[in-house]
């Protein structure tokens, strides 16, 4: 049986000026947020930087996987930061992507950068399992949400603007939990002028693998919807519309038709996580053989029609699509590099971000690369 590795972590020393932006650990109060866990059972928390608009936030969730069974979430042990906050640093400093956004006022905003320490995409609800690993990732997202509504102010300002975003299992997590979210904080709240999800690198398409003895990522999500409780927390619509198979409200492609709230989907033609996994290949490896190209050329042409299928015409839900062999974008300069050619011209992420948010221009609600070939975006790294 194969195993597939951990996504990488984002790296977290990176330029809000040269220097970047600093932002502190908050851990949560165990007699406030009880909950809110990591595997390990140590608190949880966030990274917050007051930026100069107090109506202007970006809440960033970490990817870094996530695991199904107790085999695979005993190997990240081997990662302790996925797992416990025991080693967290006090500060953090991050100068890319999302957080030094050339739109001026996301420039300003206050920041908060979530920690993944969960395993779980941020939507399990388990106590703890016959191996010892909670899995508490949706009462992490309600208590970052609770504290920054509480201690920090969010929503207190009229003509606020909030971006739920995340790389990877970050994004997933805000792929699952956006509309609980808009519904437990926002919903009655007048001071809010815009909520959306920024979701980059959520988007798994149902594949079967290239050979049969890897574990497709539908298979994944079976196992962590009956291992972590997730029928207790996935959205009940979604669950509703799929009886009997829950476990695809928290698979990208069944998922995304039912968000309610507005979103901007991020996802590279040849994303190279679930690509590397579905050829059984060390995440981002060179393809080298006829099959494996034959194999990323219709996962290309998967991706696009079934994002095509699933973005509806909309103002505020569009979708970039870069035919990269690439893996997020919100935390590094990928943010800028990676541009797509449409009928509008050049797009990177920052523009499509920044014209979503605003709902400003006559531009398309999906941008999709027009080029032909592996890896042929624009900017798309080598």
């Amino acid at each position: 049986m194969a195993w597939r590795t951990v996504a990488p972590l984002m790296v977290l020393a990176l330029a809000h000026s040269a220097s970047g932006v600093t932002l502190s650990l908050h851990l949560f109060n165990e007699s406030t947020h009880p909950n809110a866990r990591c595997n390990d059972g140590t608190m949880s928390g966030y990274y917050f930087h007051a930026g100069s608009s107090t109506n202007t936030w970006i809440i960033q969730q970490q990817g870094g996987g996530w695991c199904f069974d107790e085999r695979s979430c005993k190997d990240r042990l081997n990662t302790p930061d996925l797992v416990s906050s025991k080693e967290w640093k006090e500060q953090i400093t991050i100068s890319d992507g999302v957080f030094n956004s050339s739109d001026p006022r996301l420039h300003m905003a206050n920041m908060v950068y979530v920690q993944y320490c969960t395993s779980d995409a941020y939507i399990g609800n388990t106590s703890e399992t016959s191996f010892g690993f909670q899995f508490r990732g949706r009462a992490v997202v309600d208590a970052v949400f609770s504290s920054l509504i509480h201690a920090h102010g969010l929503g207190s300002s009229p003509d606020t603007t909030v971006i739920y975003s995340g790389c990877s299992a970050g994004a997933r997590g805000a792929l699952f939990n956006t509309n609980h979210v808009a519904t437990a904080f926002f919903s009655q709240n007048p001071n809010i002028s815009f909520y959306g999800a920024l979701l980059d690198s959520a988007f798994w398409i149902d594949l079967a693998p290239i050979t049969p003895s890897l574990i497709s990522f539908a298979e994944e999500a079976k196992r962590v919807y009956a291992l972590m409780n997730v029928e207790t927390t996935a959205d009940p619509a979604c669950i509703a519309s799929f009886p009997g198979e829950g476990w695809q409200c928290i698979f990208g492609q069944y998922a995304v038709p039912h968000i309610r709230t507005p979103y901007l989907l991020h996802a590279y033609s040849y994303d190279a996580y679930q690509l590397s996994g579905d050829l059984g290949i060390p995440f981002g490896s060179k393809l080298q053989t006829p099959a494996q190209r034959a194999y990323a050329s219709g996962f290309h042409n998967a991706t696009a029609t079934t994002a095509r299928a699933d973005i509806q015409p909309s103002s505020r839900q569009r979708g970039l699509l870069p035919a990269c062999y690439s893996h997020c974008a919100t935390e590094d300069a990928r943010w800028w590099q990676v541009r797509v050619q449409s009928g509008a011209g050049l797009v990177s992420l920052d523009d499509a971000v920044s014209s979503w948010y605003r709902g400003t221009g006559a531009v398309p609600y999906l941008y999709q690369d027009s080029c032909t070939g592996f890896n042929c975006g624009r900017g798309c790294p080598a």
